[in-house]
């Protein structure tokens, strides 16, 4: 079995770049949470 490298660099060029708002969407998404209950509770308005 052989492993590969796969950093940053990897993931962006697949996935592209993770912005602040994408990685608070993936956890709200994770998180099973509406948006409303989300950002109650971060207190974004």
């Amino acid at each position: 079995m052989t492993t590969k490298k796969y950093g940053s660099k990897e993931m962006e060029r697949d996935f592209g770049p993770l912005t602040f708002g994408g990685a608070l969407w993936a956890h709200r998404k994770c998180e099973e949470i509406s948006s409303y209950t989300y950002n109650c509770r971060t207190g974004i308005n």
